[in-house]
């Protein structure tokens, strides 16, 4: 509910609000489609001590608002409103570590996050608009599981526009 553990909002200014020069004359502020960005990983290090990323590590939060969320996330702002959740990501060695239940556990954290943004996102601020599912790396797990849950079958299919999902 708090803005603070947003990394994107409509509400706030964050750098997916970052359009650049060329498309500006085009930019259409909180046009009729909603993009639900989950980010990819930016917590790394080959510390294993740490699987998730707290949701409020100024320097993890700074490294994904400046790097994912400027460009990636941005590519959607000129036509839709952009919605990106910080959430609890696990660490990149997740993916590689031989410790598979403990990764396991620290994607399920981090996709707690994600659902519970989602869950939010969609009573508080949706109100039956359109939805783009867009995401990167770890972020597509997580989107895709989010797709199978909430729409796959679903009466909010109907909603979905797209779902891009990459780096997986």
């Amino acid at each position: 509910s708090k803005l603070e553990y947003w990394a994107a909002h409509p509400w706030k200014w964050d750098p997916s609000d970052s359009v650049p020069a060329p498309l500006r004359k085009n930019y259409i502020h909180d046009s009729t489609v909603d993009v639900f960005f989950v980010h990819p990983t930016t917590l790394f290090g080959k510390n294993e001590e740490r699987w998730n990323a707290p949701i409020d590590d100024a320097a993890i939060n700074k490294k994904t608002d400046y790097s994912t969320i400027l460009y990636q996330a941005s590519v959607f702002n000129e036509q839709c409103r952009v919605f990106a959740p910080r959430y609890r990501q696990a660490n990149l060695n997740a993916f590689f570590t031989i410790k598979k239940d403990t990764a396991a556990r620290a994607f399920e954290l981090a996709y707690t996050d994600v659902r519970e943004a989602f869950e939010y996102y969609l009573e508080h601020y949706n109100g039956g608009r359109p939805i783009i599912i867009a995401a990167h790396s770890q972020g597509t797990v997580h989107a895709a599981r989010l797709l199978r849950e909430y729409f796959e079958g679903k009466k909010l299919y109907n909603k979905l526009v797209c779902a891009y999902l990459i780096g997986m």
